[in-house]
Parts: C-alpha cells; structure tokens; sequence
C-alpha cells in the first residue's frame, strides 16, 4: 500500500461497463464483510444492476487506485423526471420537494473502499474522460 491514491472519474457507459469485472471484485471483498455478507449470487445481480445504472443520464463511475491495484469505486447517476424514489419515503416531503425534472438529483448508486484504504487522508482532484 502506497500513500498515493489516485482518482479517475468515468462519464462514459461503455468505459464502465468496460471495468465491471474489476468493480466486481472490489464489490465481492467490500460487501462480504458484515454486516452485508454478501455472496456470489449478490456479486452477480451487482454487474447486472451496475451495467444497466450506467445508461442512465448523467451517469458519472470514479475509480480509486493505489498504483495499479483498485481499491475503491462509487458511480451514481442523476433521478429521471419519472423516479419513484421519494415514493418510499413515509414522511410526507411536499410537492415541491420531490419533484424531479432529471437534472435536479444526484443519486450515489455505490460506494466501495476496501478495508485497508478506508479513513484515509482528503482525495486530491480527479482525473479522466
């Protein structure tokens, strides 16, 4: 392990989708610890869900690497105008605050850091596409 983390961020769908199978293994390690103990079914529906969430609009992956060795990601991407997602929220919110026009949110889908590189020093600015 290095003292120099590097960041790249990726906006394009198929430059991540490029690098599910590296995501993938920095997924399985993250989320087998507790308490989400996730297993290989999980690391499956994980590349699935993942290459789908980036062909969403405003779709944004930034990848963490010591040296060569990836050693955390997280991606997101903007709510559409249609979301359901303030559906599940059981306080009411109020129309104006959940009123989505596809451009208004920022979802962060995932976030993973193994655990060696977790409570780290502030990122220095990203590079990349």
């Amino acid at each position: 392990m290095t003292t120099a983390v590097t960041y790249e961020r990726i906006e394009r769908a198929e430059e991540a989708v490029r690098r599910l199978g590296a995501l993938a293994r920095v997924y399985r390690e993250v989320y087998a610890e507790p308490p989400y103990r996730e297993g290989p079914r999980d690391v499956a529906a994980f590349r699935v869900r993942a290459g789908r969430q980036a062909e969403r609009d405003g779709f944004r992956l930034v990848l963490a690497r010591d040296g060569d060795e990836l050693v955390g990601f997280s991606y997101g991407y903007r709510l559409p105008a249609d979301t359901g997602w303030w559906k599940a929220v059981e306080e009411p919110l109020g129309e104006a605050f959940v009123e989505e026009n596809g451009r208004r949110t920022f979802n962060v889908a995932e976030l993973a850091v193994r655990g060696a590189w977790r409570r780290q020093a502030s990122p220095p600015p990203c590079t990349g596409s």
